[in-house]
Parts: C-alpha cells; structure tokens; sequence
C-alpha cells in the first residue's frame, strides 16, 4: 500500500470571482427593413441582473479551519518557530481585497502577541477593558455589533467606514481586538512592526497542495512573521485587514467626521481589528516529576541509593506530579536536595551530572523529544516482575490478578488477561468447548496453584452483554438465524417431495443464508475491539503508566470467544446450540475479513485450531502520552521488518484501526507482526522555523533546499547554503522583505536567500525552484514557504523480544 504524500507548494489561488456584488447585462438588437424607408424598425431590449458572492468577513465557521500550529494550550519549545494556520479552502484569503487596486495581497493576516501585551477579556459585555488605566497599553477583546464599525471612527479605537452587503445586518456581532498603535507598529531601529506589508502578506500566505492515494487536496496556509516569546505564554489572531492598507502598508489615517481630512492616528491610540480566529500556547521547557521517572532513576546503577535521589523520593521536593514547571522552577526545588552548602553535584561516572540526569529525566519537549522518552520498559502490556517465579510466568504472559464472583455469592481471585496479549504468538491450542452452553464453560482452572482462569469466559460474556446493548443488531441477528433455520427446513422438505423432479423443486435462495452487510460489519468491529471497555483491555493501570507505549499482539482465542458470545444471541435450547456450531467457524472467519459474499449453509467441522491459524495476525500499540492530545494530527506506520537504519520503512503499513480512547491514548492495530514502528507528522503539520545559535539567542541560521525540497548539504562548505540573520530582542519581528524607507535595515529573507544562492552559483542569478518559462524570475510565497519549512518529524521505534 502506497502511504507517500507529495507536497506541493503554490503561490497562490485566486478565485475566479471576488466576493462582492456583480451586475450582469444582457442586449439584444433586433432590425426590420421593409420595402420603405419609414418601414425601419428598429428594436434593442436590454436586461440587467444582479447577484451576490458572499464569503466569509466578520467570522469563520469551525470547518473552515483544518488546523493551527503550534497546538492550542500546546506547552512545548516553540521560542523559533513561526505559528501558522490551515484554511481549508484554499482560495479563502484573496477572496477579498486589502487594498482596493491589488488583488495580490490577502485580506488575512495572522499576528502574535505575548501574554503582557494582552489584557484580561472583558468579564461582561458593557465592559470595556480599553477604558482601564491598567489596559490602555494591552490588547483587549470584546465582542461588538456591526453599527458599531459601521460609522467614521473619530475617537480611540479607530476603524474605517464600513459598508455592509447584503445579508449583513447592523445588529449581527463580531469580535475585535484593539490594539495599540505603537505596538502594532513598532518603530525600531530597523523599522521592523508587528503587522506586515502587503509585499510581506504576500509572501506570507501560500497554498499547499497535498496528494495521496485518496487524492488531492489545497489548502491555504497563513504564517505570522513574528517569533513567540521563550518562557511565556503567547496569543495569535488571525484578522481580516480588508481595505485597511494604502500604498502597500497598513493604513493609520482616518477622516474626520463630516469632512474629508485624512488625520494620523496618534502613537497612543488604539487600532480595531476584526479577529477572525484566535487561539494560545506556552513557550517553554517543560519539567513534571513523576513517579515513573523517580523509579526509573533509582534503577540506575550510577544513582542507587543516591542523597540526591533519596530526597526526592522522600517528598523533600514538593512539585505536584500534574503540572508542568519552567526550568527555574524546576532548578530552584532540586536545589533543596542538594547538600547544605549547596555546591554543584559532582559529575557521575558517565561525565553527566545528577542536575543534569534530572533535567533529562523530568523534562518533556516537542514532538520527537517526548516521544523518544516514552516508558518502553517492559516493551509489551504486563505487569512488571515481583519476584515470586509462578506468578510471574503469569504476568509475562499479560495476567492480572482480578477478584471474582461466583453465581452463589463467593468470592475469589482469579487470573485475568485481555485480548492485547504481551506473546507474539498467543496460544491457539488450549481445548476450549466453542462455542459453550455457558460461560462457566470456558472457566480454566489451574490445580497447582489453585486458581482460575476467567479470561475466556469474561470475554464471552462481554461479547453477549455488547450483543444484547446494541438492540439492533440482537433483533437482526436473531431474526437472521430464523431465516436461516426456515430455509434449512424448506430444503429438506423439498428433497423429501415426491415430485423431485419438478424443474424448481431444488431451487436454493443464497439469499437467506448470506450475513447481512450491516451484521457482518458489526462483528468485523467486534474483533477490531471496538466499543469494548477500556478496563477490559488494560485490566491495570500499571501496566500503561503515563508517557509510555506498550506493544501487543491480538489474542485469536480471545477474540473468538469474544465474537461467540455476541453471536449466541438466541442459543437457548439444545438444538439452538448445535446449529450455531455449524456457523460459528464461518462467522468467526467473516468477522476478520469482512467478505459478506460468504455463504453459511454448509456444516463445518474443522478443529478451532485450524480456523484460528487461518486468521491473519493483527498486532499494534498502545500509546499513553501527551503526545497523543498535544498533536492530534500524527500518523502511525509499521512494518513486518525490524530496521535499524535510517532508510526507508520497508512494505509500509497503515493501520486497520487508529482511535484516540481517552484524550492522552491511542490504540493502533495493524495486519501482521509489527517490528518497527513510524511516528510522525501529517505533511499539512509542517512548521516554518529557524535554527537558533547556541552562543547567541537572538542569532538565527537557516540551511536552504533545493528545487526538490532537500537541504542543501555540501560537506566541503557548510556555510554555502546557509544564511545567518538577526532578529531584535524585544519584538522578535522577523524582516521577511526589505523596507524601501529603511535605508540601513537590514536585509530580508527574501533577499538573503536570493543573494545567497546567486553567490553559490557560476550563473548571474539562480531561481530557487525550476521554471519552464524562464531562467531567471522572482520569488515567489511558494518557493518562500518551501525554503522556512522545518521537516516533518519522526520518531522510528524498533521492537525487540518480549520482556
């Protein structure tokens, strides 16, 4: 199965048709000449109509937007990255204008803004922040009514007469955002502002084109040309900027009411921006002790019995294991562990200290970084040993020891396992009576030990209990079996007729013994365990700790008493069980394929061991992490290979089934026996960043790519296809082009990068992608987004034996 994704970027997508109203005229122009002059007669008929395209202007419906980035609430390191949002459709921002006479520049601009430089949202409507001594330098929030932008704004906050079209009423409510003028533009000593030019949006705002086997799809993408602030919380809005910009930058002019005076706006008032969509995310390096961590570290052998460690465990330092920490935070209580001067621990023998085995053992990052300290020890769902040899043969092979209740009232405890079963090859042999008469029938018992084995026979009840909820599909079966016993019966009777030979006496309706679709499908998600209890697949919380993953493998036998349990709806006397033991191979058999052109008339004798050594493997994963909620968009691929290189994954898999259980779980199944594992990022999550300079964080380099999208990496000279720029401290605003007013700004990316491959080339210019029409061409938003992309992460996991 092919799982590529080709990834195009575009500079854009127009729409043929503005929104707007259009006017359509129809003439026609008849002529009559007769025989006399005064015969002419001329006749012209002339037919206007009018018609509306409407678009979104004041808001955007939640299918509108595919997704954003960094997450919403996400916490992670994202001090280099520039946020971004994904439009569904793709013509969305050039579907209105920025300035009248350019229909290049998009309507859409996406800014950021630090936690100190927003105020608290108004707590009632006939609040208003902007009146607060203590908001007058902050962004505020509030929600308005068209009448309220419809007028000539003469007084903070200011916003440009407003025509309405139709459709729009004077009482319909926006929400805006006032924003200071000097912090929108920031006039620094390289000019640099918050809002961009129209020359900027345009670069700013690309399609992206992706395709697959399930087709193609375009969407627009809108960056921020501003760095999040590092240890603060940051908020993006994406706002509409229609008819707000003039001579290709944002227009802080206004008339006065009742004349025609064009005035400035003054440094200290406030700009209104309708905001469109807005949302926020923490930057910072992310510390949470937790209880895995702590054992972890105490099963080092460099750290046993460790002061350090000791206290920690001990409770000395008083982090709640809930929440996330900054690393001041973290560094201030772990100096309460350290000896009464407080001198430096030393280094441990691996040259790493305890400070630093902490951070890295405490500290959670972005995608890959998180997924890389998943818990994967023990690699399979168990409970971990405990020393007692017998009941750890059990627990190697998934059991847990779970209290039971006997139909008379006792109590025992007995042994428990699920269908995610810890052994690559499950046991298929074991002489179980399927299907029973009851689930006591499946009941094992283990006299060495004295102890039962209730796994089967929980799972048979469960298949019934899941049965009997879901009323349709009990009366559908039921109804089914009917059938099919009626027409059993009718075939028998017609080969006892004495009129055998009539032409249509041994006619069979197939019809009657074929599953229906809507059955056959419910027992193929039966057996992709879907709709089972979680406690039924994790029977203990231990055995999925928080930030692990944990490998399986379906229990066949399991899952057959499972689907036979569901299927014993209407099993009540004798001879309803031996005509369910006829079908329940069949069944079984068309519950993992889901081929409903099977026939089920015949009787079928074969052993349950064969039939289940004819099913297909299914194996998976479950992931227990904030991975899982903080990145909703991850896909999962598998192989039957184990690869410990770099290359490619060979003969991808997809997953049959990949569901979020919880907010912080995955289940993901595959056909086959998985031994590596890919964890990465949909294409449409690439983000736009920079590498940041170790020596200096407000330096920043980019390594540039090819037309095919590859980095450039030239061993002989690594500074050849690297640009290096600066970006100021305090508004972390990155210059994309370069300000004509400006005369000692720096350069732009645009231009850095341009002049950074003319320089490595023998040619005058080099374009940054291949062009059929000419040689040399300026850049484009495309060919721009193509060169600030950061790779999609990935995470490979290679699973090793069962342990």
């Amino acid at each position: 199965m092919n799982t590529h994704t080709q990834l195009q970027f575009l500079q854009n997508h127009k729409p043929l048709l503005q929104d707007g109203e259009y006017k359509i005229t129809v003439e026609q122009s008849l002529e009559i000449k007769g025989n006399k002059p005064e015969d002419f007669q001329p006749l012209k008929k002339t037919l206007n109509k009018t018609f509306q395209v409407a678009g979104e202007r004041f808001q955007l419906k939640p299918q509108d937007i595919h997704g954003v980035f960094p997450p919403n609430h996400n916490l992670g390191e994202h001090s280099n990255v520039l946020p971004h949002i994904i439009l569904n459709r793709s013509t969305l921002p050039w579907e209105r204008k920025a300035q009248s006479d350019d229909e290049n520049t998009p309507w859409l601009a996406l800014l950021v803004f630090d936690q100190e430089e927003v105020a608290p949202i108004a707590t009632s409507p006939k609040e208003d922040p902007s009146t607060l001594p203590a908001n007058a330098d902050k962004v505020t929030t509030k929600v308005v009514s068209l009448s309220e932008l419809e007028a000539d704004s003469d007084s903070s906050p200011f916003f440009p007469k407003l025509t309405l079209e139709k459709g729009q009423k004077p009482t319909d409510k926006v929400k805006v955002i006032d924003v200071p003028k000097k912090l929108l533009e920031q006039i620094m000593p390289t000019l640099e502002q918050i809002m961009p030019t129209a020359a900027e949006l345009q670069f700013l705002t690309h399609v992206r084109q992706t395709e697959d086997d399930k087709g193609s799809v375009e969407r627009a993408v809108i960056i921020a040309n501003r760095l999040p602030k590092s240890g603060n919380q940051s908020v993006v809005h994406l706002v509409s900027v229609e008819d707000r910009f003039k001579d290709g930058t944002f227009n802080y002019k206004y008339k006065e009411a009742g004349t025609d005076q064009e005035k400035e706006v003054g440094p200290n008032d406030k700009i209104r921006l309708v905001t469109l969509k807005s949302w926020e995310f923490t930057c910072m390096e992310r510390y949470r002790v937790t209880d895995e961590a702590i054992e972890h570290l105490n099963n080092m052998p460099l750290l046993k019995n460790n002061p350090t460690i000791k206290k920690i465990t001990e409770g000395s330092i008083h982090l709640s294991t809930e929440e996330f920490f900054s690393k001041k935070e973290f560094l201030t209580e772990l100096k309460k562990a350290y000896s009464a001067e407080d001198k430096p621990p030393s280094p441990t023998a691996n040259g790493k200290t305890i400070q630093e085995l902490l951070l890295k053992a405490f500290g959670f990052g972005d995608f890959a970084s998180i997924l890389k300290k998943l818990d994967r020890n023990p690699s399979t769902l168990r409970l971990p040993d405990t020393g007692n040899d017998v009941a750890d043969q059990f627990l190697k092979m998934g059991y847990v020891p779970a209290s039971h209740y006997f139909r008379k009232g006792d109590k025992a405890v007995s042994w428990y396992h699920g269908p995610l079963s810890p052994l690559e090859n499950p046991p298929t042999e074991l002489n179980l009576p399927l299907p029973p008469r009851a689930s006591d029938h499946l009941l094992r018992y283990y006299q060495s030990i004295s102890m039962l084995d209730a796994s089967y026979a929980a799972a048979w009840e469960l298949g019934r209990l899941l049965a009997l909820q879901d009323k349709s599909f009990s009366t559908g079966l039921y109804r089914w079996k009917r059938c099919h016993a009626h027409q059993l019966k009718k075939e028998k009777q017609q080969f006892r007729n004495q009129d055998a030979h009539h032409p249509g006496a041994h006619q069979i309706n197939r019809d009657a013994y074929r599953l229906p679709k809507e059955l056959a499908n419910w027992f193929y998600d039966l057996h992709l365990l879907k709709g089972l209890p979680f406690n039924y697949l994790v029977p203990d919380e231990a055995m999925l700790p928080s930030e692990s993953i944990r490998f399986f493998t379906l229990d066949k036998l399991w899952i057959a008493c499972l689907i036979d349990g569901a299927f014993s709806i209407g099993r009540v006397i004798t001879h309803d069980h031996s005509k369910d033991e006829n079908l329940f191979h069949a069944v079984l058999k068309k519950s993992w394929d889901k081929d409903i052109t099977i026939n089920l008339p015949e009787q079928n004798s074969e052993e349950l061991k064969t039939t289940l050594s004819g099913l297909t493997t299914i194996s998976g994963c479950l992931i227990r992490s904030e991975v899982v909620s903080g990145w909703p968009g991850l896909l999962v691929e598998a192989s039957t290979s184990q690869v410990t290189d770099n290359g490619e994954l060979p003969n991808p898999m997809l997953p049959i089934r990949m569901e979020k259980l919880s907010q912080n779980v995955l289940l993901v199944l595959f056909e086959g026996q998985i031994q590596t594992l890919d964890i990465h990022l949909k294409p449409e999550t690439i983000h736009f960043g920079f590498s940041v300079d170790p020596n200096d964080s407000n330096l920043y380099h980019k390594k540039l790519r090819d037309e095919n999208g590859e980095e450039h990496d030239d061993p002989t000279d690594q500074e050849k296809y690297t640009i290096n720029f600066s970006v100021d401290s305090n508004t972390r605003v990155v210059k994309i082009t370069d300000n004509a007013v400006a005369s000692e700004a720096t350069d732009g990316l645009v231009k850095l990068i341009q002049d950074k491959y003319n320089s490595a080339s023998n040619k005058t210019q080099i374009a940054w992608m291949k062009r059929e029409e000419k040689e040399v061409e300026e850049a484009t938003s495309a060919e721009f987004a193509l060169q600030m992309i950061e790779g999609v992460e990935k995470v490979r996991l290679v699973r090793k034996s069962p342990g």
